[in-house]
């Protein structure tokens, strides 16, 4: 009778599709910048990212030459959130070191509607963190935000 019921509950396990990831993608476009995102989250509660990517143009005109195309990898994300209908990234770039400080920071926030294949909508926030130009001076920030909107296959 037990070798049965194992029996039975490996069909059953068999006949249910497995994924083992699940891909999303991001996208904001608006006069601020323009931001590509795609990666990929494990199934499982608790899964993390198993994957990520980032291109972010940044057509701000107090942003810094060397600020306006960024690439980002899985190091740059600080914090993610991927669980019922949000969908929330945080990543940091940092300027190399020996050079003046500066960062960008992008945060995503989406939520998806309440059907299964509804989108994840949301806003971004870019923040760009720069050293004073005096010594003793303020830090210059420059902000941008926009609408972005998320899917996933």
């Amino acid at each position: 009778m037990r070798i049965a019921f194992i029996i039975l509950a490996a069909l059953l396990a068999a006949s249910i599709p497995a994924r083992a990831t699940v891909g999303f993608a991001c996208n904001a476009k608006d006069r601020a910048a323009t931001i590509a995102i795609g990666g990929a989250y494990g199934t499982s509660l608790g899964s993390g990212m198993a994957n990520f990517g980032a291109d972010i143009e940044i057509r701000l005109k107090e942003a810094p030459t060397e600020m306006r195309n960024l690439h980002l990898d899985r190091s740059h994300v600080s914090q993610h959130w991927f669980n019922g209908r949000d969908l929330k990234i945080f990543t940091r770039w940092d300027r190399p070191e020996g050079e003046p400080f500066g960062e960008a920071l992008l945060i995503v926030e989406t939520h998806r509607g309440p059907a299964e294949e509804s989108p994840y909508r949301g806003r971004y926030t870019l923040q760009i963190n720069l050293a004073p130009v005096k010594p003793g001076g303020e830090m210059q920030i420059v902000k941008a935000s926009g609408t972005v909107n998320c899917g996933t296959d």
